[in-house]
């Protein structure tokens, strides 16, 4: 399977897609008051498998931290098992950045999962990082 990645001065850049991926995106500028609780990453990750349309096999498992010296570490995280392996949320309040991971070895739609994340946090700070070779 080809996908194209665009990089760093909107360079086109192809890559060949043979068994599974792991997908991260790294989402700055988001408005903070969103960041805080483990209801909105429950429904970030519910919503993530179904524009992925994945399958999940579990109920999403977050956690908020609140770090009583340094604000800046506070943050939400989560993970949801799907079928295809797993997708998790890390949020961190103070910073107004996202870093999402989806591992899978079954074919999705990157561009589906960026213009989700601009979408869903209105931002168009989007940075995909995309490692195609399992193990690596």
């Amino acid at each position: 399977m080809k996908i194209i990645v665009y990089g760093i001065g909107r360079v086109k850049i192809d890559m060949q897609i043979d068994e599974g991926r792991i997908v991260s995106l790294v989402v700055k500028d988001v408005e903070r008051a969103n960041l805080i609780s483990k209801d909105w990453a429950k429904r970030i990750l519910k919503k993530l498998v179904n524009v992925l349309g994945m399958k999940a096999i579990s109920q999403p498992s977050c956690v908020v931290y609140r770090d009583p010296e340094d604000s800046s570490k506070d943050g939400v995280s989560g993970i949801v098992i799907i079928a295809e392996s797993h997708i998790s949320i890390h949020a961190w309040i103070e910073d107004k950045a996202i870093d999402i991971t989806c591992n899978s070895c079954r074919d999705f739609s990157i561009n589906k999962l960026v213009e989700f994340c601009k979408e869903e946090f209105f931002t168009e700070n989007v940075k995909v990082n995309v490692n195609y070779k399992k193990g690596e």
